[in-house]
């Protein structure tokens, strides 16, 4: 049997092999190192179901956030290798994952858009990024939390016009003071300001609201991928919910530097089968 894990910070989508061909799917809670470095073990443990015979897995694939350097993923393969002692285990980062599921072994760029940001080159067999990660804080230009900071921004400062701010107050029904507690005094503050793209995609033919998201997403292109000297000439492929979800505008500004938005996955354990499936 070969397990494979998809992991963000929020969730990880397990998937086991049958020898027969079956597949079995299963969810449990993210599996970050950064996040449960005290009690990873424990998490881990009680993510795999206790039906599932460990002894029978032959090989181990895990793709997750927070496992971009070796010594992450050295402390996740140590973790792993206590729940699967004869197990082949091997762990990579969630860029890795959504390159493979989207070109498999041929070349492109990668763009990971959910709550957070990444993006980098696949030659076919690894990644190379030109530009690093900076959080949500920093960076994670075109991502759920970065298009809902803007908006939230936006929206408080009074800059939309009086009918978008009397809509965005109707349907959100949060104030300032709500707001301001839920960024800095809550435990997901980046998830909190992704959660307002659900928003976004409500009013997305609002021209105001377009101008926002597009805005973001060109701020993805000129920090990150105009730092890719291949990036007209190479496809571009996005795995996340913020990447389909707005693939229209996102095609719409990448078009203006002269690239185009080859695939657009909303989860990437579907091209990960077919990865590990041909190896």
């Amino acid at each position: 049997m070969i397990l494979i894990a998809d992991s963000g910070s929020t969730k990880t989508h397990w998937k086991l092999l049958m020898p027969e061909g079956t597949e079995q799917d299963f969810f449990s809670q993210g599996l970050n190192p950064f996040h449960h470095s005290k009690n990873f073990s424990q998490v881990l443990n009680d993510s795999i179901p206790k039906e599932i015979d460990r002894a029978s897995v032959a090989s181990v694939f895990f793709y997750g956030a927070g496992c971009a350097n070796e010594k992450m993923q050295g402390y996740v393969r140590n973790n792993l290798r206590g729940l699967f002692e004869s197990s082949a285990i091997e762990v990579n980062s969630d860029l890795l994952g959504a390159a493979r599921s989207l070109f498999g072994r041929d070349i492109g760029i990668v763009l990971i858009l959910g709550t957070g940001s990444n993006v980098g080159f696949y030659n076919g067999q690894e990644v190379v990024r030109h530009t690093p990660s900076l959080g949500y804080i920093l960076g994670d230009e075109g991502s759920g939390a970065h298009l809902g900071r803007e908006l939230v921004r936006r929206w408080m400062y009074k800059e939309f016009s009086d009918d978008l701010n009397k809509e965005l107050a109707d349907l959100c029904h949060m104030g300032i003071d709500d707001i301001l507690e839920n960024v800095y005094n809550s435990d997901s503050p980046a998830a909190f300001l992704a959660s307002y793209t659900n928003t976004i995609a409500r009013l997305i033919s609002n021209n105001e609201i377009t101008q926002l998201v597009e805005g973001c997403f060109e701020q993805l292109v000129i920090r990150h991928l105009l730092k890719y000297p291949n990036l007209t000439s190479m496809p571009l492929g996005v795995v996340g919910s913020v990447g389909v979800v707005f693939s229209q505008q996102l095609g719409s500004v990448l078009g203006r530097y002269g690239a185009k938005l080859a695939i657009a996955r909303q989860y990437p354990m579907e091209g990960l089968v077919q990865f590990h499936k041909g190896a």
